[in-house]
């Protein structure tokens, strides 16, 4: 004997099939919302030894919260700072980070990272900055977005009018850029059209008063 439902059996049955997805789709909007939330700008300024982060997001929430990740070695990183809570009424954010004057001369790099209580997690591009140590250094410069693959922006600090070279090797050590006439003193920026470069790691050197700074960069 085939089993026929009543019409109330039917309906419990239906009840019971929605009810039982229902944390699922939940979970499952909550996620589409949480991936509203996105970076829109991350830049760092320095301030006699300080590196001064600011970064802007879209769509701030509550229940989130930002960790500044350092790597003085371009590999390895450190949380800098607990936690900064998000408010969902603010988009800019900002962070001092006072140690970078106490680094030997090697590339530092930031990343920020957003950590939310449904597990959600989102990293920033990586910014890269050469720290000016005691006594001053000809040149300093920040590099980004890294990864890339349409332009790349270098931010340059220099302490005189004289001339700087910015050179770009590629994986293989072979220069594909070249630039020897970079003057200016203070701020100067620097732009780079990467489009037609092929995918892989780049070298930026930047050279001024027998002083270099180099970035690694990726070009996606």
């Amino acid at each position: 004997m085939r089993f026929q439902p009543t019409f109330n059996q039917t309906i419990f049955i239906l009840f019971f099939f929605v009810y039982s997805l229902s944390p699922l789709y939940a979970k499952k909007l909550n996620v589409l919302e949480t991936n509203e939330i996105e970076f829109s700008a991350f830049s760092l300024d320095i301030i006699g030894n300080e590196g001064k982060l600011s970064w802007e997001i879209k769509n701030p929430a509550t229940g989130y919260h930002f960790e500044v990740w350092r790597s003085v070695d371009n590999f390895s990183y450190e949380r800098t700072v607990e936690t900064i809570e998000m408010d969902a009424n603010t988009s800019t954010y900002k962070f001092s980070d006072y140690d970078l004057g106490s680094f030997d001369p090697l590339t530092v790099s930031y990343r920020i990272k957003i950590v939310g209580e449904d597990g959600f997690v989102l990293f920033s591009d990586v910014i890269r900055v050469m720290p000016k140590k005691k006594g001053g250094y000809p040149i300093y410069s920040v590099v980004g977005p890294s990864p890339s693959s349409d332009n790349l922006e270098i931010h340059c600090k220099m302490e005189d009018l004289g001339n700087a070279t910015l050179k770009v090797m590629n994986s293989s050590g072979a220069e594909i850029y070249r630039d020897d006439n970079i003057v200016g003193e203070g701020d100067i920026q620097i732009n780079l059209d990467v489009r037609s470069w092929a995918k892989g790691f780049y070298y930026l050197n930047l050279t001024k008063n027998n002083y270099t700074v180099t970035h690694k960069v990726f070009i996606r």
